[in-house]
């Protein structure tokens, strides 16, 4: 009896699990977490254009000593002179019967030019030189540079090389060798143009200066080389215009009041749109790039990341607009509102050539387009 009624037991429990199981497994949504992700409706992008609340825009000198080549020139807007410095200091100038100055243009154009020494005074450093300091922290006497009324030489640029003679004397001699720091070509302002001269960075086209001694001579590459450069009448507005360029560069920074964005969103898309009203270059592109700003105060010295934020873009004549991608940017500042400071659009690099790009101002100046898309709903009622 007690066995019969076991049996019964039982298989009466193992119905019950088994109802209880099946139960479960009806209820129980089988897919994997995150499986109905894939067919769950994704919002479509929000799109809205935002205009700079903030911007600022400047002109300011840089070094330009690591330049391949070196600017020389002058017209209506802008003023390149060129410094060279040689290592002679110990060289024997007894028996000197000839000096040639040898350049080597890159990009020719017919220029007319004095050589002038530099003051003894007046040391400079080419990584840091521009038209109004000799080095950091020094300014030059004179903007433009410090150098000897007496002119050493003058030459006109021509298209293959230019080997320019400079008279030999004792005097001249001396001062070359103990009483300068180096050789300045100043461009007449006759000159109308600009021409490039390789730099000692192009060791077989570096400029030289030769001394030629009875029956053999010794040429000289330069210890140091740069040029610098001014604007003549050229100037932005800074809480109007909005420039970028090189050489003596100009550079915008915009700022953009994202607040209206939710935080949580996904930028899709971002382009900061630069309408050009016009342009100026010595060459046939112009390189633009975009900095991190970093403080909130803008200035000629408002700090930004030092490396580029953005990918340039190289802007040819035909152009109508600079467009940068900046999605990752703007990501950044959705998510972290507090570090929005903006953005510094300057040509890159600054110290190569001539260049500049004036942009559209007011309605039709630059703006900012985003397109951003919603999260979608959590799965268990999010």
């Amino acid at each position: 009896m007690n066995k019969i009624m076991l049996r019964k037991f039982y298989r009466y429990s193992l119905v019950l699990l088994l109802l209880l199981v099946s139960t479960l497994l009806i209820k129980c949504d089988r897919t994997p977490v995150g499986y109905d992700e894939l067919g769950r409706e994704i919002s479509e992008p929000i799109f809205n254009n935002f205009r700079p609340v903030n911007h600022f825009c400047y002109g300011k000198y840089v070094p330009l000593g690591s330049a391949d080549y070196l600017v020389l020139g002058r017209n209506t807007e802008y003023e390149s002179r060129v410094l060279l410095q040689f290592p002679i200091d110990t060289v024997t100038t007894t028996g000197i019967t000839g000096i040639k100055l040898i350049l080597y243009p890159k990009h020719f154009s017919t220029i007319s030019f004095t050589l002038h020494l530099i003051n003894k005074e007046s040391e400079w450093v080419e990584n840091t030189t521009t038209w109004d300091r000799a080095y950091e922290g020094q300014p030059w006497i004179t903007n433009g540079g410090d150098y000897h009324s007496l002119v050493l030489a003058s030459a006109t640029l021509t298209s293959d090389s230019c080997i320019i003679p400079i008279a030999v004397s004792s005097s001249i001699l001396d001062s070359l060798q103990n009483n300068s720091n180096g050789i300045i070509l100043l461009p007449n302002s006759t000159n109308d143009s600009f021409a490039t001269i390789n730099s000692k960075s192009i060791s077989t086209k570096a400029p030289k200066l030769v001394f030629e001694y009875s029956g053999t001579i010794r040429n000289f590459t330069p210890s140091q080389d740069c040029h610098i450069i001014n604007t003549i009448n050229v100037a932005p507005q800074p809480y109007i215009d909005y420039w970028v360029g090189a050489g003596y560069p100009f550079r915008t920074i915009l700022r953009f009041n994202l607040d209206t964005i939710p935080s949580h969103v996904t930028i899709a898309y971002a382009e900061l749109v630069l309408p050009i009203q016009s342009q100026y270059s010595l060459s046939d592109s112009i390189d633009v790039g975009t900095w991190q700003v970093l403080d909130t105060v803008y200035n000629t010295f408002t700090p930004v990341a030092s490396n580029i934020w953005v990918s340039a873009t190289r802007i040819v004549s035909t152009d109508t607009m600079v467009i940068f991608d900046i999605r990752k940017a703007v990501q950044f500042w959705i998510t972290k509102p507090d570090s929005n400071f903006g953005i510094q659009i300057s040509g890159y690099p600054e110290n190569y050539e001539i260049n500049r790009i004036k942009f559209k101002t007011g309605n039709i100046g630059p703006y900012l387009k985003i397109g951003y898309i919603l999260p979608p709903k959590g799965r268990f009622g999010q």
